[in-house]
């Protein structure tokens, strides 16, 4: 209604949400707030839907188990012929899965599978950035390569798993060693790559 509480659901919104229609007819929409946006967040929607009569958008909302879900949400308000404001429809998508396949195809596209750490792409796209700030702020950086002695014979002795293990190590041990700023990629391999930015002196 005007005041947004419930007045009607369909049984795909049961579904997603877990309530069933009785428990949530003439709760106001609030309850199903997953506590994650502040409340700027609702004043610019609101203001645009009574502005500009809709809002469409992502959202994190509250199942009635606790789990947060994220819906593509569009709210669209219902005037009478005076034009007033008499009810709103919104209706939703649960874009949960998506969104996680979405991260998970960027992190498969950006990071190093084994180590964890950024792959060729990431670390290009990062120098290439570097690159443009120290030009124009002129700062110094440092672009380091390195690979391991004798990994082949790791390989060759142990197998390929013992080799694996010891590239997360060396990933690991090499994250220990730098800062937040510093990036450290893997090639492939057993090269990596470090890029040391904002240096004062060689």
């Amino acid at each position: 209604d005007a005041e947004g509480n419930i007045i009607w659901v369909n049984p795909a919104f049961e579904i997603v949400t877990g309530y069933h229609q009785e428990e949530i007819i003439g709760q106001n929409t609030r309850f199903l707030q997953s506590g994650l946006h502040d409340k700027a967040f609702y004043k610019n929607m609101w203001k645009a839907i009574i502005e500009n009569g809709v809002w469409k958008g992502e959202i994190w909302n509250k199942r009635k188990d606790g789990e947060l879900f994220l819906e593509w949400l569009t709210v669209i308000s219902i005037k009478d012929r005076q034009g007033n404001i008499t009810n709103y429809l919104a209706i939703f998508s649960d874009i949960t899965v998506q969104k996680r396949n979405i991260e998970q195809l960027k992190k498969l596209a950006h990071y190093d599978m084994l180590t964890g750490v950024p792959n060729r792409y990431l670390f290009t796209k990062r120098l290439e950035d570097l690159i443009e700030t120290s030009r124009r702020h002129h700062q110094q950086f440092a672009v380091i390569f390195l690979d391991l002695d004798r990994f082949k014979y790791v390989n060759d002795t142990l197998g390929h798993h013992a080799g694996d293990l010891l590239l997360q190590k060396v990933a690991l041990r090499l994250r220990g060693a730098l800062q937040k700023k510093d990036t450290l990629a893997r090639f492939g391999g057993d090269e990596f790559v470090i890029i040391l930015p904002n240096l004062k002196h060689i």
